[in-house]
Parts: structure tokens; C-alpha cells; sequence
């Protein structure tokens, strides 16, 4: 007995700093300090003291491999942007 309950999740190895890299994150290319980490996810302390999970992926700690299709560029044409309304016209007179 008298040993401590608590094992490898009282102190864990964290960076100093992460940084979103994300595309289109609303906090991309800001850093912050790293409060909590799991195997897929950093807790971030944010500048007014409120915390965000974040995936590892979405950082500059995360696996380049994977790519996230929402990352991906997207671009619409001037005709496919036309058709697009053509077809919100339509579907808001019913």
C-alpha cells in the first residue's frame, strides 16, 4: 500500500507548444499549450483559459499520411456555380 493510484496518466510527456496546421480551422497556424493528451487528440489551453480538443492530425504532431478529404481544394465552376442555384431555385418553390 501507500503506493500512488494514479500510473501513467499522471504525468505525460507533452510538447511545450502545438500548432494547428488544419486547413480553414479557424486557429490555424496559432500555437498553444497542450494540457491533455490521448492517443488521437490533444486538449488545448486557449488565450481566454477555455480548452478545445483537437485531433493529433489536425496539428503539427499529427501523421501526414492520411488525407482528410474535407482538406481537400475544391473548385466550382462559373457553370457548375450557375446549376447550383438553378437547382436551389427549384427546390425552394416547392
Amino acid at each position: 500500500m501507500g503506493g500512488s493510484l494514479h500510473t501513467k496518466y499522471d504525468r505525460q510527456l507533452l510538447p511545450i507548444e502545438v500548432e494547428i496546421t488544419r486547413r480553414h480551422h479557424p486557429l490555424a497556424g496559432q500555437r498553444f499549450a497542450p494540457v491533455r493528451s490521448g492517443k488521437d487528440y490533444f486538449v488545448l489551453l486557449l488565450s481566454d483559459t477555455s480548452h478545445i480538443k483537437i485531433p493529433k492530425n489536425w496539428t503539427n504532431f499529427g501523421s501526414n499520411l492520411e488525407i482528410d478529404p474535407m482538406c481537400q481544394d475544391t473548385v466550382f465552376t462559373k457553370a457548375s456555380v450557375l446549376e447550383l442555384l438553378d437547382i436551389v431555385g427549384i427546390l425552394s418553390l416547392r
